[in-house]
């Protein structure tokens, strides 16, 4: 598709343009900035299930900077390092973590 997710008309109208990716398709490709998107509640869930299919630990960012400087987060990883993180995460109480006020 030829949709610019940065673009004036986006930014402005979110929901038009996410009405559009889920009406292409499962996963959409945009060639203005190189990925794949999905938009669809039920396809979205199944990937987050999926690490074998749809992998993290080569980012997940639209930007190349911001998948170097998060990679090996627990956002940006799979397996069993991101199941090690995740349960590290799980374990800390409510408010005791780094974004503590």
């Amino acid at each position: 598709m030829s949709i610019d997710l940065y673009s004036r008309e986006t930014l402005l109208k979110p929901a038009e343009t996410y009405q559009q990716i889920r009406q292409a398709g499962a996963v959409v490709w945009l060639p203005k900035h190189r990925l794949w998107v999905m938009g669809r509640f039920r396809d979205v869930r199944q990937a987050l299930s999926d690490d074998e299919t749809y992998c993290s630990g080569n980012g997940v960012a639209a930007n190349p900077v911001t998948n170097v400087l998060t990679a090996g987060t627990t956002l940006a990883s799979d397996g069993e390092a991101h199941a090690k993180r995740r349960r590290l995460l799980l374990q800390i109480p409510l408010g005791q973590g780094a974004f503590r006020h």
